[in-house]
């Protein structure tokens, strides 16, 4: 068999798992997407097509995580497979080596890894304003109109409706009662119904109530003499009674995203450049500002003292402040003591807020220098992953779902972690943004290599069988020592 014909059937060996696993891989992490906002979508009464658009969005943003998963799911699977199937075997007896039949898997990641860059630089950064700016939108969307039999209805703003009973289609309704609070006195106006008719205009705009048989109770307010307080009550019955609910808060009003503009999330790689060396002068200048601000305190105290203390040909040094001399009135006056006392309180002031400024201006510096060493670190965890999964399906000789997905599950949650931890030293400022953003690739680099080169020379390190006899062996020995304490017992 030639080595391009190798490489032809280990690549479409791969390409259909790789495939099946990334889309498996998506919609894993829209479960857990639609688990955890589950909250803000239910009751909100939102299209199909706003939802879809949500879902699209976070399709998008969670590529970085299922990209990396799935090659490494499908390279333990194809290799794995060929390994049960003693494919691997005869490609070393033809001289071939497990690193070798990998060589087209390695070429096509390669270039799937500089498309993942330009994706990680150019579309995520705009899926995720997109996404957050949604989100928000709908987090901050009304529930829907949703009034209940029985129960008080409190989402129309100045208003609590209770309807006792409604008819199948939801528009005959009976023993209404609706409280109008836009006075800011409580329970002040309340209008009472026998039935009526409940419809929503043909825009959606308003909510019509038309009541008929039912009273208005309404409190009004005078002032007496003394201006005391007076309330009357006044009353008045209906025959037909139409209320119109204002439903402008129920409509979901777009944003448009420019208030995550600056977040590092949202930034490509040139923009990230551009806000680091931006807030670098920012903290150049703030500590020039603070230098001179502290200086003019101190010339101006320095020209002041100077001003008052006596100067002579032979004594041009000026006097110290001691207790003795506060004492018997040979120092600064009181006054002076205070001017002083404030002039430093203020510098103190100042400085402590610049500083504090400064301090976080670097914690953002940090975030965006995480993210722009996090634009390349997708690409190179892809390599790392088809070289570990590769390996690792050449060393268990396992095809299928079973010990690739447990093998695949053990590294990617390794990889979770350490990418959640270096983020997390990083932005406290623990470590470096480089070492932060590039400690998945720190750690399971070596780990790559190192079973990239036990597959390669079939080390029996890594063979299941060894430690399968190994186990049987400590079986067996353990078997001898029982019989043994059973024969002297």
């Amino acid at each position: 068999m030639s080595i391009k014909k190798i490489d032809k059937i280990v690549f479409k060996s791969f390409i259909g798992p790789l495939i099946f696993t990334f889309f498996i891989s998506v919609f894993i992490f829209l479960m857990q997407f639609l688990w955890k906002y589950i909250d803000d979508l239910v009751g909100k009464g939102l299209e199909f097509k706003l939802v879809l658009q949500l879902l699209v969005l976070f399709s998008f943003k969670v590529i970085p995580l299922a990209l990396p998963l799935a090659i490494l799911l499908s390279s333990t699977m194809t290799m794995g497979k060929y390994g049960e199937n003693n494919e691997l075997i005869a490609c070393k007896a033809s001289g071939i080596s497990t690193l070798r039949a990998m060589q087209s898997l390695i070429v096509f990641v390669t270039f799937l890894s500089v498309g993942a860059f330009f994706f990680s630089n150019k579309v995520l950064p705009y899926t995720n304003l997109k996404f957050m700016t949604l989100l928000m939108d709908i987090r901050r969307h009304m529930p829907a109109l949703d009034i209940k039999e029985g129960t008080f209805y409190r989402g129309i703003n100045n208003f609590t409706m209770k309807i006792g009973k409604k008819s199948p289609n939801n528009t005959s309704i009976y023993d209404i009662i609706v409280y109008n609070h836009s006075s800011g006195y409580g329970n002040d106006n309340i209008i009472m119904a026998d039935r009526g008719e409940m419809a929503l205009s043909a825009d959606q705009k308003y909510l019509i109530f038309e009541l008929f048989d039912g009273r208005q109770y309404q409190d009004t307010r005078k002032r007496g003499r003394d201006n005391e307080k007076l309330y009357e009550q006044n009353i008045v019955e209906f025959k037909y009674y139409r209320k119109v609910f204002d439903l402008k808060e129920f409509k979901l009003n777009r944003s448009s995203g420019d208030i995550f503009k600056g977040y590092h999330e949202m930034l490509d790689f040139g923009q990230l450049k551009t806000e680091i060396d931006s807030m670098n002068k920012e903290i150049d200048l703030t500590a020039k500002y603070m230098d001179e601000y502290n200086r003019n305190y101190i010339i101006y105290s320095k020209k002041k003292e100077v001003d008052i203390q006596p100067t002579t040909e032979t004594d041009s040094t000026v006097r110290a402040l001691s207790v003795s001399s506060i004492i018997n009135d040979e120092g600064p006056s009181h006054k002076e003591i205070q001017s002083a006392i404030s002039n430093i309180n203020s510098m103190q002031n100042y400085t402590d807020m610049q500083l504090s400024n400064i301090s976080n201006t670097n914690h953002s510096i940090f975030k965006f220098k995480v993210e722009l060493n996090k634009k390349f670190m997708l690409s190179f965890i892809c390599i790392i992953f088809l070289l570990i999964g590769g390996s690792m399906g050449a060393i268990v000789r396992k095809g299928g779902l079973g010990v690739p997905i447990l093998i695949s599950t053990c590294f990617y949650m390794l990889f979770h972690v350490l990418n959640m931890t270096g983020d997390k030293l990083a932005y406290n400022e623990v470590t470096s943004p480089f070492v932060g953003a590039w400690l998945p690739i720190l750690v399971l680099s070596p780990i790559a290599i190192w079973l990239t080169h036990q597959a390669t020379t079939d080390s029996k390190i890594v063979r299941v069988e060894t430690y399968a006899n190994l186990l049987k062996k400590v079986k067996l020995v353990g078997q001898m020592i029982v019989k043994k304490y059973k024969a002297a017992a």
